[in-house]
Order: C-alpha cells, then structure tokens, then sequence
C-alpha cells in the first residue's frame, strides 16, 4: 500500500510539473512554394506542417494567422499585412514565441521535397534545420515530405 501511494504521489508530481512547465512556442510562416508549384500545393503543405507541428509535444505552435488574430485581440496595430519574415518574426516576438519556423516546399524531378528554417528569436539565428523528401507524387507526396521533414527537425529535444 505504501508503495501504491508513493506511486501516486510521483506521479500526481510529475504530472503538476509537466503542466505548469510550458513547451516553447513556434510561430508557423506559411509555406513558400518554388515557382511553377500550383498554390494548392503550398496551402496544402502549411497545412499538413502546422498539424505536423501540433502532434510534437516538445513545442506548442502558432499559425502565423492565429498570431494575427492575437494581435487584434489585444487590439495591436501591425502596419499593413504581415506576410513576409521580417515582419513575421516581429509578430513572432510580440506575442513571446521562442521560435520562428520558415518552410520551403520544391520538387525535384518527381520528389517533393520540404526544408524547414527554424529561427531562435532570442538572437535571430537559425537553430536547427530539416529536410524531408518524398517518394510518391501529388498531395500525398507533400504530406510524406512535411511529416520527415517534422521527424528530422525534432530528432532532437529542443532545450
């Protein structure tokens, strides 16, 4: 019985402290897809990364669209739409985001192929980058790049 409470005791512990300890938060950009990549493919790669993203327990993410409505809630003014990484990496830091995240997606020959940047905003450096390829084509290929591409860049606990 001592041991079964003891137990309980770690464990309601460890749960308290998994809790209260936050994940860092990761702003998303969207997706820049190469030339001549029809804009379905881009969306549809944003999409699959930020899902991607949501299933890693070692960060909590942040659409760059959900960032944007923080700053209307909060009844922030940004000049003009925010889409490019300058000023996404400034919403980024107003709202207390650690990291930023830029994603590529290209193809090469029938490969898609997506590369991940993710930028530590502390000092504006590029902390950890990834890349995923895929074997088959289409928006199932897109998927299967941005999942290895998610699994290289979070190989590593993120501290």
């Amino acid at each position: 019985m001592k041991q079964f409470a003891s137990s309980c005791v770690a464990f309601c512990i460890g749960l308290l402290f998994s809790v209260t300890v936050s994940a860092p938060q990761v702003v998303v950009q969207d997706t820049q897809a190469d030339k001549g990549i029809p804009g379905n493919f881009g969306c549809a790669a944003t999409s699959d990364l930020v899902y991607a993203l949501s299933q890693q327990s070692v960060v909590s993410v942040v659409s760059h669209y959900d960032a944007l409505s923080l700053l209307d809630r909060d009844a922030i003014v940004f000049p003009g739409p925010c889409n490019d990484e300058k000023c996404l990496t400034e919403l980024a830091e107003s709202i207390g985001s650690e990291f930023f995240l830029n994603s590529t997606l290209t193809k090469e020959k029938k490969r898609w192929v997506m590369v991940l940047k993710l930028v530590d905003l502390d000092d504006g450096r590029v902390y950890r980058r990834a890349t995923g390829k895929s074997s088959t084509e289409g928006l199932n290929g897109v998927s299967e790049a941005v999942n290895k591409a998610v699994d290289a860049l979070f190989k590593k606990k993120i501290p």
